[in-house]
């Protein structure tokens, strides 16, 4: 069952992707939904991941991490890295699970599973 539901929120993840009309945007507001300090977010839209070394590791930092990269990628040569796509889904709901304050934010930003 494990297995099935990995799958599906992997696929979710690069469906979340697939389906924005905006993806830079999308991902801002997926940082955004992070908790992650505004400076950070600028950082991690202007492609500046050095400036994330010093993050305090923990799942909002993996997720915040993994969008960065993507918006990263899609900024330098504008391709989805389908990679980095599937972790989104299952790094959002473990985050969401483990800080529930966050879970709101994550879910309007991400949108229904």
């Amino acid at each position: 069952m494990t297995d099935h539901r990995d799958a599906v929120l992997r696929l979710w993840g690069r469906q979340l992707y697939e389906r924005q009309g905006e993806p830079l945007a999308w991902a801002e507001s997926v940082l955004e939904a992070t908790g992650r300090a505004p400076t950070a977010v600028t950082a991690a839209m202007s492609g500046r991941l050095d400036a994330l070394a010093d993050s305090p590791s923990g799942p909002a930092w993996l997720l915040f991490r993994t969008v960065a990269k993507l918006a990263a990628n899609l900024r330098g040569d504008g391709l989805y890295d389908a990679d980095v796509g599937t972790r989104i889904g299952p790094l959002a709901l473990r985050l969401g699970e483990l800080e529930p304050p966050l879970a709101s934010p994550l879910g309007e930003a991400l949108g229904p599973v």
